[in-house]
């Protein structure tokens, strides 16, 4: 009778050191897949709605970025660093990359540049009291034209501005103070993204004040994001790919026009 006992109790102590070895493999290989997951480091920076520290999912343009990078199993890490710096750090190599630039010549030599993330047009804003029309530079002669110092805007309203076609005053040193300038009547009209302007003037002002505002249709040129990532990093070759999949997927998905949306929703135009 105690032989039994002692036979059962010994199968009962192998039974449970196989259950616990089980229990120990699963945790293991959760452990594995978690310190197997891709990161890549970009730098970012202030220029609300789309990027900003202080807003949900960091604003849109880097929500975009996280998710498409996501659907290719790679997680995102960001840093906040003024823009100059944030473009330094990634074109020698410190951070992976950055968000919110467009490639040019100087850039790409440090530096890949993804698919388009998005397009957004320039608009001239002006006050709806007032009455504004324009469809060339030409038309422009005449009109005070505000601007924040420091901006280049488009090449197109650079050429206008330094061959003397269009007049510009660049007394504005925030875009805030050029709103500000504009509804003063300091400026007739005012230059800006125009989903950043509607939010910059949702942040500012009543919704009674943001309904004086109002933009032109015609475009005076158009801003492009693209991602860009470090040459000193080889496998930024790869991962290049991977999020311009993952951002095609998410533009399929539907996902990609329902963010915007919703921003635009929260900040309506007038």
């Amino acid at each position: 009778m105690i032989a039994l006992t002692f036979i059962r109790e010994m199968i009962s102590m192998k039974m449970q050191m196989r259950v616990w070895s089980l229990v120990g493999c699963l945790l293991l290989s959760q452990v594995n897949v978690s310190s197997s997951e891709e990161t890549i480091r970009l730098t970012n920076g202030e220029w609300a709605p789309y990027f900003s520290e202080n807003l949900e999912y960091y604003g849109v343009g880097s929500r975009i970025v996280t998710e498409a990078f996501a659907l290719e199993g790679i997680t995102v890490i960001y840093g906040f660093f003024p823009w100059s710096r944030g473009l330094k750090l990634a074109e020698n190599g410190s951070w992976d990359g950055a968000v919110g630039w467009e490639i040019n010549a100087e850039r790409e030599q440090d530096l890949y540049a993804s698919d388009d993330v998005w397009e957004t047009p320039w608009v001239f804003f002006y006050m709806k009291k007032n009455t504004f029309d324009w469809k060339a530079f030409d038309d422009l002669k005449d009109v005070r034209i505000g601007a924040t110092l420091g901006y280049m805007y488009t090449k197109e309203f650079l050429d206008a501005e330094r061959s003397g076609k269009i007049s510009v005053d660049r007394g504005a040193t925030s875009d805030q103070q050029g709103f500000r300038k504009l509804m003063a009547g300091r400026f007739d009209i005012f230059p800006q993204l125009i989903d950043v302007g509607y939010y910059q003037l949702n942040a500012s002002y009543d919704a009674q004040t943001v309904n004086l505002f109002t933009h032109h249709p015609t475009p005076f040129g158009k801003h492009k994001e693209q991602l860009l990532l470090s040459k000193k990093h080889e496998r930024n070759i790869r991962l290049i790919k991977l999020f311009n999949k993952g951002l095609r997927q998410l533009k399929d998905s539907g996902k990609y026009d329902e963010y915007f949306n919703e921003l635009r929703r929260d900040k309506p135009r007038h």
